[in-house]
């Protein structure tokens, strides 16, 4: 599949939240984790065996409990100590901590992906009793059919026989494995050729459903000659990628190989893509007259623009009144609701005493990481706390935020400040919108006309 298709179709789903990832050990190994294979190099090395790049190493980890008479503990503690140590996040990683993801599936055993979507209420799954807690939609699921490296040796998976009794001993995930398969595609990250992984969940999801199944992708790197390989052995190593290409894709499975180094520049264009012309308006609860009129005047200026998705924090103030103004524009023009406007819970709005509360500002980092995650662009006004929580989320998570100066004294206020005072953010904001950026050199106050002049820049660039 060519670049540009693959990349779009992927950003398409992602979008309409039809797409969950997939990950595999190639995600993990550049934070210094072990691949499968040295894993079980020092076992085979006992037992005489040398480790060949094609092996069936769920067979070869059962050879290992076979030797010491079933007793798969020495494997199962290894993997514990192996896997369970606190490893840094790569740019694999922070690539895929920019998606607008809501499921995440993995074979690995370590926690980065815990790690990387930290500022995500999460969910993790290993077990079947993990389904006993109640489901909330906010959360993000990471599932590891292969069990965790944190928490029970008897939930591992990594034997033939672990393969062969997964669905039996996992009833639950498989049938969340299922739903998935029929009602998603699945993007797989991570897998080489000669990864055991791909194929044991595919003829599992045959075995399931059969063919009727969404299509499925999966971004690998092409191979490439190592420097102590024959010409002759690379040959038969690129052969053997070719042949398990083809069949990746009769089991369902398009894919796009890149060499490794331009990995991380298609998750970027996936991320970038999958959020689309999404906007998030913030600012504070309370507001006066003015507030107001600037407000309903961006939220206007927004619907006008076809391509724009307004993503809504339910909040009061600011919030509700651009939310307001996109609506009675977005209805008189008798265009659907649902293509133009995202609602993410707040509890913020349950109560105006929770505004107040500096303790729960963590907790509402948590629940505004999806709505940052997902948007493209954060325009600002002046606010307390909350409003700034929400500007350093966007910020870490490389978001543009559009600071909006309505009168001289809200260049004091701590939201606007610390905009101001972020480098990177002004650089690029320097780069977008240069003209703009002069009335906040000089601490000025821009007219309304040179503020949604602004915003239309931004979003039609």
């Amino acid at each position: 599949m060519e670049q540009k298709q693959f990349v779009t179709e992927i950003a398409n789903k992602l979008q309409k939240n039809k797409c969950d990832l997939f990950v595999g050990s190639g995600i993990s190994a550049p934070s210094g984790l072990p691949t499968w294979g040295a894993f079980l190099q020092g076992y085979l090395a006992d037992m005489k065996i040398k480790l060949r790049e094609a092996d069936d190493l769920p067979l070869l980890a059962q050879y290992i409990v076979n030797q010491n008479s079933g007793n798969r503990n020495i494997i199962s503690e290894a993997v514990f100590n192996a896997f369970g140590g606190d490893y840094p996040l790569n740019s694999y990683h922070a690539a895929i901590a920019n998606f607008p993801v809501k499921t995440i599936w993995t074979t690995n055993y370590d926690s980065l992906l815990e790690k990387a979507f930290a500022d995500h209420k999460i969910r993790v799954i290993s077990s079947e009793n993990d389904f006993l807690h109640p489901y909330d939609p906010t959360e993000l699921e990471i599932i590891k059919l292969h069990g965790c490296a944190k928490t029970s040796a008897q939930e591992i998976i990594l034997t033939r026989a672990d393969y062969d009794c997964f669905l039996y001993n996992k009833p639950k995930i498989a049938q969340h494995l299922r739903e998935a398969l029929i009602e998603r595609s699945l993007l797989f990250l991570g897998y080489s050729y000669h990864d055991p992984n791909i194929h044991a969940i595919m003829t599992q999801a045959y075995q399931m459903m059969g063919k009727f199944t969404h299509m499925h992708y999966i971004l690998t790197d092409a191979p490439k000659r190592k420097k102590t390989e024959s010409k002759m052995d690379f040959l038969e190593r690129k052969k053997r990628f070719q042949y398990w290409i083809l069949e990746l894709r009769r089991i369902g499975i398009c894919e796009l190989c890149v060499p490794r180094d331009e990995v991380n520049i298609v998750l970027d264009s996936i991320a970038e893509k999958a959020r689309g012309n999404t906007v998030f308006v913030t600012g504070g609860h309370i507001i006066d007259n003015m507030t107001k009129d600037y407000a309903r005047r961006v939220g206007k200026c927004l619907a006008q623009i076809p391509s724009v998705i307004l993503n809504s924090g339910q909040s009061t103030g600011v919030g509700s009144v651009v939310l307001s103004a996109f609506l009675e524009h977005v209805l008189s023009k008798q265009q659907d609701i649902n293509k133009r406007i995202r609602v993410f819970p707040n509890p913020y709005a349950v109560s105006p005493a929770y505004g107040n509360d500096l303790s729960l500002i963590s907790a509402l980092k948590q629940v505004r990481a999806p709505l940052i995650a997902d948007s493209t662009f954060v325009i600002l006004f002046p606010g307390g706390f909350g409003t700034k929580a929400e500007a350093e989320l966007a910020c870490a998570k490389g978001r543009l935020v559009l600071p909006v100066v309505l009168k001289k004294s809200d260049y004091n206020t701590e939201a606007i400040v610390y905009i101001l005072d972020n480098a990177k953010n002004t650089a690029q904001l320097k780069k977008k919108i240069p003209d703009y950026c002069h009335y906040l050199k000089q601490r000025r106050v821009p007219s309304p006309k040179v503020i949604l002049k602004a915003i239309k820049e931004i979003i039609n660039e």
